[in-house]
Formats: structure tokens, sequence, C-alpha cells
């Protein structure tokens, strides 16, 4: 039987909604997949699956999420979300193959609503919209590839995620302008910040990531203004500029980006990239020093 693709928007849209509305999450803040699908009971588990995305256990009395740890945190959190897809439609066990991020292949309908419940529980149209006005974004024309890519690690999803929600389910922008986005990579656009090559996950931090706690693996940066300062010291700084520093993750544990203005503080969290295992200890602190 032949789907209806708005259909399975729509219900997407309402059902994600309705979720969050459940766990306490307001529609305008980006939100930590592995840290609400913990909140739901839902056990999560990291492994090195070099041809799956991930996989959906369901067992009599227990659901477990099986997740490749070899993908970007921000396809991690989408496929983590994609995954709660499956058991919020009640789609049973799943194994979801590696797909090129952005690929236009036609997917069966379970597949496809699951794709569009993630996008809309980690991008809903208030959020999206919320968030191009306190960044005082105007669309079309201020969308550069490096505001895409910064909404992007905002949303904790990947630049080509975000480009494809924003033009095929939200309509935010046309496929003229997507295409010219997508021409842009983002290794390119972090390059091109730091003066060097570098293929990480790169946050350029500003006040809208408070709120929702930031997700690091080791030698993953985040860039810091002169008002911001990190406690601990699980983060080196490698390089500085007049504006601000660049710290470069490096030890496993957990610590804090403080407003030094208003001390408003945001939970910044490092693992390792080659973990393995139940995902609520991968921040666990590292022994060495």
């Amino acid at each position: 039987m032949k789907y209806n693709a708005k259909q399975l928007a729509r219900a997407a849209f309402i059902d994600s909604a309705k979720l969050r509305l459940k766990l306490k999450i307001p529609l305008e803040n980006p939100i930590n997949s592995l840290d609400i699908v913990d909140k739901l009971g839902i056990e999560v588990r990291l492994q090195a699956l070099p041809s799956l995305e991930g996989l959906y256990i369901q067992k009599e009395n227990q659901s477990v999420f099986i997740l490749s740890s070899l993908r970007p945190i921000g396809r991690i959190n989408f496929n983590c979300v994609h995954e709660l897809g499956h058991f919020y439609y009640g789609h049973g066990t799943s194994v979801d193959s590696f797909f090129s991020e952005g690929k236009t292949e036609k997917r069966d309908e379970k597949e496809l609503q699951a794709d569009l419940f993630a996008s809309f529980m980690l991008m809903p149209d208030l959020a999206v919209k919320d968030y191009l006005n306190k960044a005082r974004i105007t669309l079309p024309e201020q969308l550069t590839p490096l505001n895409a890519y910064k909404m992007a690690t905002y949303f904790r999803v990947g630049f080509t995620t975000l480009l494809s929600h924003l033009t095929y389910s939200l309509g935010l922008i046309d496929k003229i302008h997507f295409n010219k986005l997508i021409k842009m990579k983002p290794k390119q656009i972090k390059s091109e910040l730091l003066e060097e090559d570098f293929s990480g996950l790169l946050i350029m931090f500003d006040d809208l990531f408070f709120g929702c706690p930031i997700d690091l693996r080791i030698d993953d940066i985040v860039f810091l203004p002169n008002i911001y300062s990190i406690e601990g010291n699980l983060m080196r700084i490698h390089k500085e500029e007049r504006s601000g520093k660049y710290f470069k993750a490096k030890k496993v544990g957990i610590c804090r980006i403080v407003n030094n203005t208003n001390e408003i503080a945001v939970f910044l969290r490092v693992s390792n990239s080659n973990y393995e295992g139940r995902s609520i200890y991968r921040h666990l602190e590292s022994e060495e020093e």
C-alpha cells in the first residue's frame, strides 16, 4: 500500500509534540536524545557497528537501542530518536543499515515514519523559528553555510539533516537555496574557522546553547567568546583569538561552561570516541591524568 508522506509528516509533528509535553520538554528547547530515552526507561548501548546505524530490540519487558558509536555525535542523536520512533509507533524489532546522510533513496513507510518523528522531535517548528529569531537570521538570505552549521550543532543534528528538515519538512527554504548550501561541506567550514584541517565536532558556543547539556568526544573543540569560562581540567586551550578561545576536549568527564557576567551555566560532557557500553556511563571520569 502506498503511503501518504504529508499525512505521515503531520502525524509525526503531532506525536513528537505530545511526547515532548509528556516529558515536560518545552517545544522551543533542543534536546539530547540519549537523555530523554533514558528517562523513558529504555536502555541505550553504544557499539562499533560499521555497517549499521542502529538496532531496536523489543524484549518482553525491556526495550533496547543499540547505536553505532562510529557515527558523529549529531548522527547518533538523530539515530537514537529514529529508534524511539520505531518504539513509539510499535514497529517492533528493527535493524537500520548504514546510509549516507542526505541520501534521497525512497524509504519504506516505517523508516520514513521514524525519520519524520525524529526530525520533528529534535527540530520542532517552534524551536526552529525561535532559534532563527534569537540568532537574528532572516531566511533565506542570512542562512549562510556557517549559520546553518552553527544551527545544526545547536539542535544536535548533522548539517545535511538540518537543511533537509528546513527544506522538505518545514518548507522554510527552497530547493535552490538548499542546493547552494549543501555544496559547502561541514569539514570545510570547520577547517576554515580553525585554519587547519579538522574533521571532529566544533561548537561555536553562545548563550543560545544554555539549557541542554553539550556532548563532546576526546579531541572535539568548542569555541568560547571571552565572556565564558570552563570549570575543571577536561578542556585545554587549543587556539586563542581576540574574541575568545578554542578549547579541545582532552579528558573524559563532566564540567561546566559558565557565563562570567550572570553565572548561568551549562554542563559539558566528554566521552571517549571509541566508547562502547551503556550510554549512561559514557562520561565516567578517566583515571588517566
